[in-house]
């Protein structure tokens, strides 16, 4: 390399880096089908939304499902509410096996818990459970937001109709300006 110009040096750490994107990708995201997952609160109507997106390993769209409903105006609870949703698009469908994508923590350590919780949001965790015990292999990750600006681009949509839809195969046309990464 002493002998390189800027030129090559760039490539090669280009590609390096590249290589090293690929990986965390993998090891982080995995290779399956993968669900990035938001909730968004509209307080003035009393309405929670959801958006979640599902993609393979290739990242092409599988399903995207969004929608809204009257929710307390609870930031967890909504996320909780969102994977719920989410993991009945996924057991519809009869994909099986899922990583869930979610920006809320707290949403994220109730699934992967043991402990019995009692509390509305226990809830709402336990009925996601059940989903979750239906299905071949479900993972709960955490993702940074901005990993997750998809999921909570459409969530923000869903001010525009008030019911659930869902999209296989072609998202709406809301996600295309902000790509998975």
């Amino acid at each position: 390399m002493e002998n390189a110009d800027i030129d090559t040096m760039r490539k090669v750490a280009v590609t390096i880096w590249s290589i090293w994107c690929a990986r965390n990708d993998l090891c982080h995201l995995g290779s399956g089908l993968r669900c990035f997952i938001d909730a968004t609160l509209f307080e003035v109507q009393g309405l929670a939304g959801y958006g979640a997106i599902v993609q393979n390993s290739a990242n092409q769209y599988v399903g995207v499902r969004a929608g809204t409903r009257i929710c307390c105006m609870n930031p967890y609870l909504a996320e909780l509410w969102a994977i719920k949703e989410a993991l009945s698009l996924v057991k519809g469908q009869g994909w099986g096996s899922v990583t869930i994508f979610s920006d809320c923590m707290n949403a994220c350590n109730s699934l992967n818990s043991h402990i019995d919780d009692r509390s509305y949001a226990g809830v709402i965790t336990k009925e996601c459970k059940v989903i979750m015990a239906s299905l071949n292999h479900v993972s709960v990750k955490f993702v940074a937001r901005i990993r997750n600006t998809q999921a909570h681009e459409l969530a923000k949509s869903t001010f525009l109709y008030r019911d659930s839809r869902y999209w296989l195969f072609e998202p709406p046309t809301c996600t295309f300006e902000f790509p998975i990464r």
